[in-house]
C-alpha cells in the first residue's frame, strides 16, 4: 500500500527508494502514524521541500531529532515541518535547527524555565506555542535577551521563530 507513495516521494525529493522508505518508516513511527497515513505524510514532506530551503537530507536529519518531542506536544507533521522550513529558510542547518527547536519546545513546557517565566505560562501545544512566539515578537525580544532565557543553540532559532510567528500560524 505504501510503495507507490514512497516511489513518488523519492522522485519528488530526488532521493533513492531505500532512503525514502527508511525515512517514511521512521517518520510514521516518530509521529505515531499508521501505514494508511503514508500518502498524507509524504505529500506534506514533499511540499515542505518544495516550498522551503529544506531538502530531503535536511528534512530526514531534522525530523529524526525533533519528531519525538514534537509528537509529545501534539504537533502535527505539517506544523513540525513548518517550524523546520522557517528555520531552513533563515539559514539554519538541519541538525542545529532541529536541536534548537527541540530545546525551545522543552523550555516552553518547563514551568521553571526563564523562557516560560518571561511569558507567564507554559506552552505545550501548537496554539500555545504560536501565542508565546507572538508575545515574544510583540515585546521586541532580541537574540541577546533570548540567550538569557535559553541557551546558545536555541537563542537565534527562537528569535527567528518569534519573528515568523504569523507565517507559522498559517
Amino acid at each position: 500500500d505504501m510503495q507507490e507513495s514512497i516511489l513518488k516521494f523519492a522522485t519528488a525529493v530526488g532521493t533513492d527508494l531505500s532512503s525514502a522508505a527508511d525515512f517514511t518508516g521512521s517518520a510514521l513511527r516518530a509521529f505515531g502514524l499508521q501505514s494508511g497515513d503514508t500518502t498524507k505524510l509524504l505529500d506534506i514532506m514533499a511540499k515542505s521541500t518544495s516550498s522551503s530551503a529544506l531538502d530531503f537530507s535536511k528534512l530526514a536529519t531534522s525530523i529524526s531529532i525533533v519528531a519525538p518531542i514534537a509528537k509529545q506536544f501534539g504537533l502535527t507533521v505539517d506544523q513540525t515541518a513548518s517550524f523546520l522550513g522557517v528555520l531552513a529558510n533563515n539559514g539554519f542547518d538541519a541538525s542545529s535547527s532541529a536541536t534548537a527547536l527541540r530545546n525551545i519546545l522543552l523550555y516552553l513546557a518547563d514551568p521553571t524555565s526563564k523562557l516560560t517565566k518571561a511569558i507567564g505560562h507554559t506552552a505545550t501545544n501548537f496554539n500555545d506555542i504560536i501565542k508565546a512566539f507572538e508575545e515574544f515578537n510583540s515585546k521586541g525580544i532580541d537574540v541577546a535577551s533570548v540567550l538569557e532565557m535559553t541557551d546558545k543553540r536555541a537563542a537565534s532559532a527562537a528569535a527567528t521563530l518569534f519573528s515568523n510567528a504569523d507565517a507559522l500560524r498559517n
